[in-house]
């Protein structure tokens, strides 16, 4: 597993964990694994109707290299639930029944954490990484930035941050109230494409300042 796949799945063992075993009193031992955590997740059983099952993903068998259980194979073509197909078996005298909402929490990590796992999606970040650094330089300027002291390399560099996360005016100019609708047009909206005065004064310098010096990150 990848560095993201760890602490994900490590999130999801503490939350499991803290519920099964911190409330319910069911030893857990060490989970460290898919295989190792399927076992509890087949167990587990809503309170009301107390036979039905969690959702598990298909992609979950696969990490756990185990052969999907019967009565739990019920997701469409994508491996994702379709509506209406939830699966439902019978209690067992193993079960662990939970309240509604200890269920559906760990019901819905299983659907946040499939875009982690897909590999569409997975691509699909590695060529925005891939863009962001070849096109952009975002590596070289995040290792150049973040440890310099120079107050005006972080502000030049903060200051654009700031203006591509807030790319539209949602409040007066004096931050006292939110815009009715329609007033916003009435406002010279946020382009981070075109420069601000600040940002053409101080670009020259701050360029300079922050690629002066070697990089603590460069190889000696």
């Amino acid at each position: 597993m990848t560095a993201i796949h760890v602490r994900k799945f490590s999130n999801l063992v503490v939350f499991v964990r803290r519920v099964i075993q911190g409330k319910y009193s069911i030893r857990t031992g060490d989970i460290n694994d898919w295989s190792s955590l399927l076992p509890f997740l087949i167990r587990i059983r809503r309170c009301s109707p107390c036979s039905r099952c969690l959702f598990i993903p298909e992609w979950i068998f696969r990490e756990a290299n185990a052969i999907p259980t019967p009565g739990f194979c019920t997701w469409d073509r994508q491996g994702r639930m379709p509506g209406g197909r939830e699966p439902s078996l019978p209690p067992t005298t193993d079960s662990i029944v939970l309240t509604r909402p200890e269920y559906r929490c760990i019901q819905r990590r299983f659907h946040r954490y499939f875009r982690f796992w897909d590999s569409t999606f997975v691509l699909r970040k590695d060529i925005k990484d891939l863009e962001a650094n070849v096109i952009y330089g975002a590596q070289i300027i995040r290792s150049r930035v973040r440890p310099s002291n120079d107050t005006l390399v972080v502000a030049h560099y903060s200051f654009a941050l700031q203006r591509g996360l807030q790319r539209k005016a949602v409040s007066n100019l004096h931050w006292t109230s939110f815009l009715a609708k329609g007033e916003s047009g009435t406002i010279m909206q946020n382009n981070p494409e075109i420069p601000t005065s600040f940002e053409e004064r101080s670009a020259p310098s701050a360029v300079k300042r922050a690629f002066r010096s070697p990089s603590p990150y460069s190889r000696k």
